[in-house]
């Protein structure tokens, strides 16, 4: 009862309102002053953070990683080289579509002119980074396929609280199902950038997704979302200001 709660409340307040934000919409990205919704994300971010890790632990699910630090490194810094280039290349491929089929993009965006403000917007890129990696590749795709157990679609055991193995086309349907949602809310919350940045959100999410489940954590994608971002807005200061 309380994870439907939490799940409804989450999806009507973080998942949901970004989706009716339209392309055309009169809306600007303010990187000069404290982003107090920034904040609040941060907040719910860090929440769902360690709530994962301790049903992990309570249930023992937990990854236990007995690599040397030196492989651990090497395994981290791989998976993130590849996650950010697989996204700064998606990332150019549609701003060349763009340009080739000039559309309209999205350029309402004032950025920080001194040093306080460039804190303020490190702070918004960071916490939304993690929000969005928190929100949309550690809890959504758990919970979906938890609502699927809890609607009968998964059913449970009498004896323990695990899923029934069930028939390899309707189990891989539920999982595909539930993972296909994930990607697509991330990418529609990102429409008012949009139709090209929808479409280069939905690889994206496909992308970041990936890497989580490659590397069973969520710093290798977070970091490379930061670094995308990042260089995304550097390109942007550099284009979009004379």
């Amino acid at each position: 009862m309380i994870f439907l709660l939490q799940f409804s409340l989450i999806l009507l307040i973080f998942v949901c309102p970004p989706l009716l934000v339209n392309f055309s919409d009169d809306l600007a990205v303010d990187f000069s002053k404290f982003n107090f919704f920034a904040l609040t994300s941060l907040a719910l971010a860090l929440f769902l953070f360690f709530q994962d890790l301790r049903e992990r632990r309570l249930e023992g699910t937990a990854v236990q990683d007995n690599k040397r630090p030196l492989w651990k490194a090497a395994a981290f810094t791989s998976n993130y080289f590849l996650t950010f280039g697989s996204l700064a290349v998606g990332g150019c491929l549609f701003e060349l579509a763009g340009l080739a089929l000039k559309t309209k993009t999205f350029e309402n965006i004032i950025f920080p002119e001194n040093l306080l403000q460039g804190f303020f917007c490190a702070f918004a890129l960071a916490s939304s980074a993690f929000y969005e990696e928190c929100l949309y590749r550690l809890y959504l795709p758990k919970a979906l396929k938890k609502i699927a157990a809890l609607t009968g679609v998964g059913k449970k055991s009498e004896d323990k609280d695990k899923l029934v193995a069930r028939p390899k086309p309707a189990a891989a349907a539920v999982f595909w199902a539930c993972e296909a949602a994930c990607v697509l809310l991330f990418a529609f919350a990102h429409r008012y950038q949009g139709p090209l940045a929808l479409l280069n959100a939905l690889l994206a999410g496909i992308i970041l997704r990936l890497s989580f489940v490659k590397s069973k954590s969520l710093w290798p994608p977070f970091f490379a979302h930061l670094s995308y971002n990042a260089a995304a807005l550097m390109l942007a200061r550099l284009t979009l200001v004379p």
